[in-house]
């Protein structure tokens, strides 16, 4: 809900973008000035083995005055990021997910030994943000973790695993700050935490009404 908000309220803005997601996005000199071309909430990205797609929270297409940018965000309100990747795995009928487990280490030039203690659902969001700019012919990709908290509230455990899963990705991970992965990736990806306030009375009236 809380995303929601922030990104509908954000539609009369010439950018279309939540005052906080364009300021992390201009501090890189790659993704500044962009603006939303398209939104889809809930966008499915089909990826191989097993029947599930990745389903992102919400997806935006981003034009710059040179460049396209493909833009995942997942919206957290102090939940866990669900199962690590060794859970994920211990299942009587895996139904694809070895295959599909080292799609996602292919794609992020990560071995099965260094995922597994990671949460799941970092790696596949991280991945169809790829897979979303390949399909566009993006110049570029951002996996944006977007936490909505009261002020100065802890992110707790999520930002620990996100943390972690940027470590592996060869970066440290800051809040409010895009990092760029540093691998050949099939186009340069960006990851990054940005700590958003909840709604206020007055934001939830204007989606409301």
């Amino acid at each position: 809900m809380e995303l929601a908000i922030a990104w509908l309220n954000s539609r009369a803005d010439p950018r279309g973008l939540p005052r906080d997601v364009a300021k992390l996005l201009d501090d890189v000199p790659a993704l500044s000035g962009c603006g939303v071309k398209l939104a889809v909430p809930e966008l499915r990205t089909s990826l191989p083995g097993g029947s599930r797609a990745s389903q992102t929270d919400l997806w935006a297409l981003l034009r710059g005055d040179q460049h396209l940018v493909s833009l995942s965000v997942e919206g957290k309100a102090r939940e866990p990021f669900g199962e690590i990747v060794s859970e994920w795995l211990d299942v009587k009928k895996p139904d694809g997910r070895k295959a599909r487990l080292a799609f996602l280490c292919e794609q992020l030039q990560l071995t099965e030994a260094e995922v597994l203690g990671l949460r799941y659902q970092l790696l596949h969001r991280t991945v169809a943000a790829l897979i979303e700019a390949d399909e566009w012919r993006a110049d570029a990709a951002v996996m944006l973790v977007q936490h909505f908290a009261e002020r100065d509230a802890p992110a707790g455990e999520s930002w620990q695993d996100f943390s972690r899963f940027a470590s592996q990705l060869g970066v440290t991970a800051e809040v409010g700050r895009l990092q760029r992965v540093p691998r050949g990736l099939t186009v340069p990806l960006w990851i990054g935490w940005l700590e958003s306030p909840v709604a206020t009375d007055e934001e939830i009236a204007a989606v409301a009404g």
